[in-house]
């Protein structure tokens, strides 16, 4: 039996992507200091979306992109829900990932609205009414890009002519007719234009957003250390933490999204020796990698979290003798997210 590298690989990141997810998930809900009671839930919700992120891509769809043909088999789940499902699914993994990346700015504006002098901005954006507003609105946003690439994409019916016709330009025998395919119909004078317009709108648009999100970055991190007396040395190490955590997690895309993607594209403008099945592989697996990242930042960035994943290790590679034991550090915290600093003559009111 002949093992396929690629596909052991990608199911290897989706296993370790997956458990480590749902390790986040009880970490976040059990480990978080209590002056994060609410926010938590809001690291949660990335974790949600990631985890559904890596099983639809890695288990669901797990695709394999064919050249010079430009699509890509499907060979997860999705495929015995012939080729609607397959388009379905596709349209889910991109649902997915584009509420990931919502989730995260949604916890960005949370940390500004926390460190602003006036309050009763941070007591709207907790109103449940606030809430699910913003969640309709990062539901719509995914539910668009969703729908739009499921309009791309042929359907089942106009795959067997697509194949039979570019066999005769590419010397590649095409895929069986059996083979469940995410492709797009290719016409070389439109692809060029298409290819030239959507990676400039693509990077444009993520560039955008990761400018913003660097400006919004350094305005809290500018802002903390402006206010640091008014914290605690702890909190005040807890707020950068979480910040910085949020820039590295918003940063990710560029590496495991935008540098593959517009690769890829750039090589429908031009007939490179480099647009090969090796490409589209590492391509793919770089994707895949993308969900990894979130819960090994999550646990690198934040002192509790990797406290207590030490002290985890620790019980475990350790099963005799001293063990390395974690326990949350106790704060004077009032019941919900609220961390109150006391002096002579006065109390400080400050949030997580």
């Amino acid at each position: 039996m002949v093992i396929d590298l690629y596909f052991t690989i990608i199911l290897l990141i989706t296993t370790v992507s997956v458990l480590l997810q749902c390790y986040l998930l009880f970490m976040l809900i059990y480990a978080s200091p209590k002056s994060m009671v609410t926010y938590k839930y809001y690291l949660c919700v990335i974790s949600v979306w990631d985890l559904l992120f890596a099983a639809l891509l890695g288990y669901g769809l797990h695709p394999k992109v064919l050249f010079p043909y430009g699509c890509a088999s499907v060979n997860g789940f999705f495929q015995y829900f012939g080729q609607t499902g397959a388009k379905v699914g596709m349209s889910m993994v991109l649902f997915t990932a584009v509420c990931v990346i919502m989730a995260e700015v949604n916890c960005l504006l949370y940390r500004m609205t926390v460190i602003l002098s006036d309050q009763r901005i941070h007591e709207w954006y907790l109103k449940p009414v606030c809430v699910i507003f913003i969640q309709i609105v990062i539901l719509g946003m995914a539910s668009a890009y969703g729908i739009r690439l499921f309009d791309i994409f042929l359907d089942g019916q106009q795959i067997p002519e697509w194949l039979q016709r570019y066999s005769l330009v590419w010397p590649v025998p095409p895929p069986s007719n059996d083979t469940i395919l995410l492709a797009i119909e290719f016409d070389p004078a439109f692809t060029k234009t298409h290819s030239r317009a959507s990676a400039l709108t693509t990077t444009i648009g993520i560039c955008t957003l990761e400018l913003l999100c660097g400006s919004m970055t350094f305005f809290i991190i500018r802002t903390l250390r402006k206010t640091a007396h008014m914290y605690s040395r702890k909190t005040y190490k807890l707020q950068i933490q979480l910040t910085l955590l949020l820039l590295a997690q918003l940063a990710s895309p560029v590496v495991f999204f935008l540098i593959p993607v517009v690769y890829a594209m750039g090589c429908g403008l031009i007939d490179c020796g480099t647009n090969n099945s090796l490409t589209g592989e590492i391509g793919m697996i770089m994707i895949t990698l993308y969900a990894l990242s979130n819960p090994l930042l999550t646990i690198s960035f934040v002192t509790p979290y990797r406290s207590y994943t030490r002290g985890k290790l620790g019980s475990i590679c350790i099963p005799f003798g001293t063990r390395i034991r974690h326990s949350m550090p106790k704060e004077r915290s009032h019941s919900d997210i609220r961390v109150i600093r006391s002096n002579s003559t006065s109390v400080q009111n400050t949030v997580i």
